[in-house]
């Protein structure tokens, strides 16, 4: 190797060694598969908190994929999401005050806008914090009755398009937000609601799940935005398909049929 070679390899190298090592937004550091697919997978679309929860002047603080976040409407009624943890020390923002169109952290009064911004630290005037945006910020939107949030994998993500389920964005459908959290690993609910199996036995008291039979013969179809997974000898009596939906954010669609008895005809669908 020739000394003019041996010394741009060595430059190559330094070079790789200043590299950003990009780590997951929220965490700080690197996440392995593992944690990802334990946490909630990232660049999607997530719900995050009904709206109605969050009013003028209030600071939530939320658990969500892990990370602590806060969730504070500014001036103009618009929701932000910041990760709950001021760039100083690390004190949490969500104990601090708001103070309008930002927050400031209770330890030393340090103010960050609704993009992770420090506008200010009042006590040092000048500080080289100001002017940097250092707290993690997340893409926001809100729609029915509902706070969903972009959680993006590394700073240099894409924010994809909002999208609703289309259920919800339908004027022609009613619903009703429910809202509950589960200590309990996401993907024992993802499976719950993929198992159309599980209603003819857990669910077999209510009036909307005590038909049909208590065995079936399944499928797997294909869609343009999934897949259902479905009965084949059975529809219209019991939870007897799913479709699982890739779209902006993950979710399930699904149909309960009512029963004559129950009431007026029609079926309780979820997403």
């Amino acid at each position: 190797m020739t000394t003019a070679t041996a010394t741009a390899t060595a430059a190559a190298g330094a070079r790789a060694g200043r590299a950003k090592i990009k780590t997951v937004v929220g965490t700080r550091r690197q996440l392995d598969a593992a944690e990802l697919a334990a946490t909630g997978l990232r660049d999607r679309w997530y719900p995050i908190y009904p709206s109605r929860f969050v009013g003028p002047g209030d600071m939530v603080k939320v658990r969500r994929l892990g990370v602590d976040w806060l969730l504070f409407r500014d001036a103009r009624g618009q929701i932000r999401m910041l990760e709950d943890r001021c760039p100083h020390r690390s004190a949490p923002l969500s104990v601090g005050q708001h103070l309008g169109d930002r927050v400031a952290c209770k330890y030393h009064g340090v103010q960050v806008d609704g993009h992770g911004t420090v506008v200010s630290v009042p006590g040092m005037p000048g500080c080289a914090l100001e002017g940097k945006t250092v707290t993690a910020s997340l893409a926001v939107e809100e729609g029915a009755d509902m706070i969903f949030a972009f959680m993006p994998l590394t700073e240099d993500s894409e924010v994809t398009e909002f999208k609703l389920p289309d259920r919800l964005d339908n004027p022609e459908v009613s619903w009703f937000s429910n809202y509950a959290e589960w200590n309990s690993p996401w993907r024992f609910y993802m499976d719950n609601v993929l198992d159309p199996m599980h209603g003819a036995f857990l669910h077999r008291d209510s009036h909307s799940m005590f038909g049909g039979d208590t065995s079936a013969r399944f499928r797997i179809r294909e869609t343009d935005r999934g897949f259902f997974f479905e009965k084949t000898d059975q529809r219209g009596k019991n939870f007897d398909w799913v479709e699982y939906c890739r779209e902006s954010m993950d979710y399930v669609d699904l149909e309960i049929p009512y029963a004559d008895s129950a009431g007026p005809p029609g079926v309780l669908s979820g997403s």
